[in-house]
């Protein structure tokens, strides 16, 4: 998908990947696919997405522009699907099953 710019990780011990995704469409959400190889991911995991209203938002004003938020996603399947914010940056975090 040529929106989003992805890099992922996983810890020494191999029982936690982490997702960075960067949505850099401006004006559109993009629910994409999300397949682990070798990895079984349990059934929730955390997700912290930084974003504003705009894309040339400060905090200079208020603290509240831009700021990062977290949400559970619930993950029934490998592959699953998961939605990215317009120009945001989401960090996922899963641990293994």
């Amino acid at each position: 998908i040529p929106y989003l710019s992805v890099n992922a990780a996983m810890n020494r011990d191999g029982d936690r990947v982490y997702l960075m995704v960067i949505n850099k469409n401006m004006d559109e959400s993009i629910t994409s696919s999300i397949e682990l190889k070798d990895f079984v991911p349990a059934a929730e995991a955390s997700a912290w997405v930084l974003n504003g209203p705009a894309i040339d938002a400060t905090n200079e004003n208020s603290d509240e522009n831009v700021k990062v938020s977290h949400k559970k996603i619930k993950i029934k399947n490998n592959p699953f699907e998961f939605t990215f914010e317009p120009h945001s940056l989401t960090a996922i975090e899963m641990d293994r099953k």
